[in-house]
Parts: C-alpha cells; structure tokens; sequence
C-alpha cells in the first residue's frame, strides 16, 4: 500500500485520501485535468496544484518569484508627433518674433518721429 506524504506537516496518509488526516491540508497532486487550466501550476517542491497568480504556495509555502508583465507599446506615430510639434513650436515661434520686431520697428519709428 503506497503513502502520500503531506507537504506541510510531513505525515504519511492512505494513498487514496485527498486531504491530510493530520493537518487537512490537500493531497491533491496536478493531474492532467488541472494542467489543461491556466491558472494552475505545479509546485516544484512540494508537487501539490497551486494558483498561477499565487505568490507562495498554500501547501508547502514556497515563495514564487514574481516577473512584471511586459506591456507593448506601440511607438509608431511618435516620429509624425515630434515632427508636428517641432513644426508648430517654430511657427509660433517666427509668429511672435514677427511680431515683437513689428512692435519694436513701430516704437522706434514713434519714437524718431517725436525726437526731431
């Protein structure tokens, strides 16, 4: 008669037990119905199904090492937005030169004017 050994407190139980008759902790090892899930996965240490979005498993307590999800951006379309600010920037730019060179002509025409 073959014994599953329990991951958290280490008792041995009757091969067709599910939970542990010491501690109630699941036996239940990733069968191939869990695989096909995916939010189940495998614990490497103790072999019991654990939540894919788990961070340590709730059987033997082992910690998983997290990665960030990697977002894709979509960058195209930054070259036609730079490219439209540096137009626009310079437009505003020449507009208000034009005009403060106007102001100033104006001025120092006035001022020409009422010196003679």
């Amino acid at each position: 008669m073959a014994a599953k050994k329990c991951a958290r407190c280490g008792a041995l139980n009757n091969d067709s037990a599910d939970t542990c008759e010491n501690c109630h902790a699941l036996l239940t090892l990733l069968t191939p119905a869990n695989l096909s899930n995916p939010n189940m996965r495998q614990c490497p240490d103790c072999g019991l199904a654990v939540s894919h979005h788990a961070e340590t498993c709730v059987h033997c307590g082992r910690f998983f090492q997290r990665f960030p999800q990697v977002v894709e951006v979509n960058r195209k379309g930054w070259i036609s937005t730079i490219g439209w600010g540096v137009v626009i920037s310079t437009l505003f730019f020449f507009i208000v030169g034009t005009i403060v060179l106007f102001a100033l002509g104006f001025l120092g025409a006035i001022l020409s004017n009422t010196t003679k």
